[in-house]
């Protein structure tokens, strides 16, 4: 910000702030019109949760439902730029991500039984807060938190509305007020949770008041004095201006002020129309406060600015006289509320505004891909192709109960083979949405790192047609895609947001983290592999040339595990190189990798001492997968090391139930080797057995008895030893 703007700001702000408190109490002294927000006394500074305090009232009888929006309407606003968790999107992926970090959802279930899309939902929030305050929204999963609060907790998992948690709102401050002064580290599941709800609440609240400048008053006491002092202008004319006008005038008012820091004229400011005027400047700055949740006008008057400016932010800018065209699209938009009863206007101020806010986008060169994210994510690849995925399974076992039928076979093939292109495009979308590789988060990994594995898996496939690589791409496409959404809603963010700058460097980092998680996909797919061979060995090990062909597939996606892991390995030391000044510095994230490398090259090695065959490198293919996924999502827990940005918590009660399971798996694999070790000692001592009684019966029929009366004497023993093992040498 210029040196005027702030000297401005200063001035202005450090008079008014003295009547804050009277202007806040005034403020919500004021009846609440229909149609206003009930949480209109409500104040909290940006990024200051554990300040945020929560006016309680009785709840209100639920209104009518508000109108359905028109698809034009809809449309509109869905290409509506804003930015949000440090980039630009459509205002349709800020409302999806909004509502999936409340609810878990992208979609809001109403008494009646209907459902709103996200959209729909948030512009109800903004035009119809007084309808939208009674939906239920907010996802509390714990009942000892509900307890603690004083909500109801018959159910384990229930989504409640503002107007429901509002008379908990004290309850709820205090809990997170207590959390809050812990490290998150050391604070416990059930403070991590209200500390949720309470964030929670307040960004449903600050939704609420979105377009809140739009609809509320300025006081008018004094407006005649404060128009006196700026000379052309009149009280009545000040009445009539909206919030947008005001601010357009706030340089002009500061300027009138004495200067605060000044303690010659600081005497000058209790004079009644310093007072007066001060008064107003608290008013704007109030209703400022209370209008940031959305920051929907873009920086034009500053373009080295990169923040974009919401109603109240836009008051610093303002205070400089340095937001001119801001100020006029920000007028374009608090027009809408008024405009709702009139549908042809209201559509008309909206395209404006959105064709103003698009052009000044593109000018800035933000977000040259809006409309295909708007497209992606319509499109809903990863949905659809985890249906595909699904549908493609059951036909492959269809396949397999009827292995003749080439109709199952194509059907299987082509579900598979669509939903494959379906992660393959959505994976390529977000790219070039984005601008980045398609590895750069751990949610993306959840997405390539099962695409991996399944084009290799329907490689193997088209080259041996044995309907084992075709079922783990569809096992694989289903637990992966699975996986991947299951992230998505718990994490409940942006998964195109702005990386860390580290994340955002160069061709190494790269190359490294593709090849590195195609290493990751190996060893996955070659874990699914053992898994077959290893039930399929335990049910039928009579299917010799089954299991010989699904060891060699296990054996080869191994060796090409060891090979990306390795050089993605070597490539993330260089990366490490350029970016922190080492090669490797043993960091957690750095060691997984190379306990994969290890893993694999234990693997191979033994194959070729001949200390494993098929069985023992199966059993060690699944000993593989909990190595992956130790490095994959393990040492992310530890929130230790360089490796910052994947840090992840609340997954290691899962992590512990996939490797019980996985370590299930090889006991099996164990006992089926003991299984077969006994059959194979049977065997021999059966064979052996029959080759000395054949032997005995051939000895006795030749006539010789030894020494005649000597039976049992050591001359006779010894004839039999001899006579015995002969046979035993025989058949070896």
């Amino acid at each position: 910000m210029k040196p005027l703007a702030l000297d401005r700001l200063t001035r202005g702000l450090a008079a008014a702030v003295m009547l804050l408190p009277l202007i806040g109490g005034v403020l919500s002294a004021q009846p609440v019109a229909e149609g206003d927000d009930p949480h209109a006394g409500h104040t909290h500074g940006a990024g200051e949760a554990h300040a945020h305090h929560v006016h309680q009232h009785n709840a209100p009888v639920p209104p009518p439902p508000a109108p359905d929006w028109p698809a034009e309407t809809l449309e509109l606003f869905a290409r509506t730029p804003i930015q949000a968790e440090g980039r630009v999107k459509p205002l349709s992926t800020f409302a999806r991500f909004e509502l999936v970090r409340l609810s878990g959802k992208s979609r809001v279930r109403l008494e009646d039984g209907s459902r709103l899309d996200s959209l729909a939902w948030l512009l109800n929030c903004l035009f119809y807060p007084h309808v939208a305050q009674h939906y239920p929204v907010i996802l509390v999963e714990n009942p000892a938190v509900m307890r603690a609060v004083g909500l109801p907790d018959e159910e384990p998992r229930r989504r409640f509305s503002l107007v429901e948690l509002d008379p908990a709102a004290a309850a709820i401050t205090e809990l997170a007020q207590q959390a809050v002064q812990k490290e998150d580290k050391a604070r416990t599941l059930f403070e991590r949770q209200v500390l949720a709800l309470y964030q929670n609440y307040a960004e449903l609240n600050d939704l609420l008041q979105g377009l809140l400048f739009a609809r509320t008053p300025i006081v008018d006491e004094g407006l005649a004095a404060v128009a006196e002092q700026l000379e052309d202008i009149s009280a009545r004319e000040m009445r009539e201006l909206p919030y947008s006008g005001l601010l357009n005038l706030l340089p002009r008012m500061i300027d009138r002020l004495p200067d605060p820091t000044d303690p010659a004229a600081r005497e000058r400011l209790n004079e009644p129309k310093n007072q007066q005027l001060m008064g107003l400047i608290a008013r704007i700055e109030a209703v400022a406060n209370r209008s940031r949740a959305l920051a929907l006008i873009p920086p034009m008057s500053d373009r080295e600015r990169e923040e974009y400016y919401s109603a109240g932010t836009l008051l610093t800018a303002a205070a400089g006289g340095q937001a001119g065209p801001e100020l006029a699209l920000l007028g374009a938009l608090e027009q809408l509320p008024e405009q709702l009863g009139d549908p042809e206007r209201f559509r008309a101020t909206l395209a404006g505004f959105v064709s103003e806010s698009q052009s000044a986008v593109a000018a800035r060169g933000d977000a040259p891909h809006l409309e295909l994210e708007i497209f992606f994510y319509r499109l809903k690849p990863f949905h659809w192709g985890l249906l595909l995925f699904l549908l493609g399974f059951v036909l492959v076992g269809l396949v397999w109960l009827q292995p003749g039928n080439r109709w199952f076979a194509g059907a299987a093939w082509s579900a598979t083979g669509a939903a494959t292109l379906l992660l393959i495009v959505g994976i390529t979308l977000r790219c070039i949405i984005r601008g980045r590789p398609p590895v750069s988060t751990l949610y993306e990994t959840t997405l390539f790192i099962p695409a991996v594995a399944i084009v290799v898996a329907l490689a193997i496939e088209w080259i041996n047609r044995r309907r084992v690589a075709l079922s783990l791409a569809a096992a694989l496409g289903v637990v992966g895609l699975f996986v991947a959404n299951a992230y998505e809603l718990r994490e409940g963010g942006d998964t195109m947001g702005r990386l860390v700058a580290v994340l955002n460097s160069n061709f190494w980092l790269s190359t490294h983290v593709t090849t590195v998680t195609m290493g990751y996909s190996a060893g996955l797919l070659a874990a699914a592999l053992g898994h077959v061979y290893i039930f399929t060995r335990l049910v039928a090990p009579g299917r010799r040339e089954l299991l010989r062909q699904v060891a060699r597939m296990c054996y080869g996606v191994i060796c090409f595990g060891l090979l990306f892991s390795f050089v993605g390995t070597v490539l993330g030391g260089i990366w490490a190189n350029y970016s922190w000044g080492r090669f490797w510095g043993w960091d957690p994230k750095e060691n997984g990798a190379l306990l994969i490398v290890l893993a694999n090259l234990m693997i191979l090695h033994a194959r070729l001492g001949g200390y494993l065959r098929d069985l023992g490198i199966c059993i060690s293919a699944v000993l593989l997968a909990i190595v992956v996924t130790l490095s994959w999502w393990g040492v992310n827990l530890l929130g230790i090391g360089l490796h910052s940005y994947g840090f992840t918590t609340g997954i290691m009660g899962r992590l512990l139930v996939f490797w019980a399971i996985e370590s299930v798996v090889v006991a099996v694999g164990l006992l089926v080797h003991a299984r077969d070790a006994a059959v194979r000692r049977a065997t021999a001592g059966v064979a052996g057995a029959e080759g000395a009684a054949g032997a005995a019966g051939e000895y006795s029929g030749s006539g010789a008895t030894g020494r005649e009366g000597t039976e049992g004497t050591p001359a006779t023993q010894g004839a039999g030893d001899r006579r015995i093992i002969e046979p035993i040498n025989r058949f070896h």
